[in-house]
């Protein structure tokens, strides 16, 4: 998905110098940097759910319901634009899941 490539591009350069103490401090740096990244996708993705059709805004005017169903709807497409294919990869997708 673009949302991934632009994220590996504008961080790559930058991670790749950055000297780390340990693999958990680069986790969570790599983390902190793609979170404002995913975070203007789905902004732009609202604002693009407004002008198309797919949902009556009336039947959803009060409450948290219609940004829950949009948040699952729009982590769906971050999730399918990077499915990793290999075995191991995917197993770890599988962990990590148990424990959010």
């Amino acid at each position: 998905m673009i949302l991934f490539g632009l994220l590996g591009a504008i961080l790559g350069n930058y991670l790749q110098k950055r000297r780390y103490r340990n693999e958990n401090e680069q986790f969570l740096e790599k983390v902190e940097l793609m979170i404002p990244l995913i975070a203007e996708f789905i902004r732009e993705k609202a604002e693009g759910l407004h002008g198309c059709g797919a949902v009556d805004f009336e039947d959803y005017a009060d409450g948290y319901l219609l940004p829950k169903i949009f948040i699952c709807a729009v982590l769906r497409e971050i999730e399918a634009g990077y499915r990793p294919y290999d075995k191991q990869d995917q197993k770890t997708i599988n962990n990590i899941g148990y424990f959010l």
